[in-house]
């Protein structure tokens, strides 16, 4: 893939500016550059305003916390036409283990969750190989007010994909074959809840052996 396209910065990839035009822009969005909060406009690691993202094995959900901070908008500049942005924060774990593991979990879903309820849905126990099973599909009917069809998203992420290993050692040579799967059945069960026009899969992990040899 990389040989016919070549890398480039996410907001200098043409498929950003497709992303950019497709969540429109905020008529506010002038008043606030000149108010030197043009961070928050510009498309930021391929996120910008408007954005709808699904998070998937987010652990303490701080990295969802960081991309509503991107994505939703505030309450003063989601009024008319133009979409509000949305984060479906979802964890393999259930509630009650992420409290044990994470000593700050609650005040960052409390942050999380600050930015409306409308905007922000938290799943627990997702399996990202299995997500038409285990999305919370209920919450997302009603954070939408729409029909039971797949919700799209224009950013699908998921941070340092692994198979679970009880002795921790996760990854090693060993596990290869398996993680390899993981991958692949979570990309053909997060294709089609992408965004037709724009929607990416964003995967991240180490670029040493053997992380890089799972393609």
């Amino acid at each position: 893939f990389t040989r016919r396209v070549p890398n480039q910065r996410p907001e200098q990839c043409p498929r950003s500016h497709r992303a950019n035009a497709s969540v429109g822009k905020d008529e506010n969005d002038d008043h606030d550059r000149k108010g030197g909060n043009s961070h928050d406009l510009d498309c930021t690691m391929g996120y910008r305003r408007g954005m709808n993202v699904l998070t998937v094995g987010d652990g303490d959900f701080s990295f969802s916390l960081a991309v509503a901070r991107l994505v939703v908008r505030s309450k003063n500049t989601s009024k008319g036409t133009h979409p509000p942005g949305m984060v479906v924060a979802t964890s393999y774990e259930d509630s009650q283990t992420l409290r044990k593991v994470y000593p700050d979990f609650d005040n960052t879903l409390k942050t999380l969750n600050s930015h409306g309820k409308d905007k922000i849905v938290i799943g627990y126990n997702v399996d990202a190989t299995r997500l038409d099973d285990t999305l919370p599909k209920q919450q997302l009917i009603q954070s939408k007010k729409q029909s039971k069809s797949k919700m799209r998203f224009h950013r699908i992420c998921w941070n340092f994909p692994c198979s679970a290993i009880d002795s921790g050692q996760d990854g090693q040579n060993d596990a290869m074959e398996e993680n390899k799967e993981l991958v692949r059945k979570f990309v053909a069960n997060a294709l089609p809840y992408l965004d037709e026009e724009c929607g990416e899969i964003h995967l991240a992990h180490k670029t040493k052996p053997p992380y890089n040899q799972w393609g």
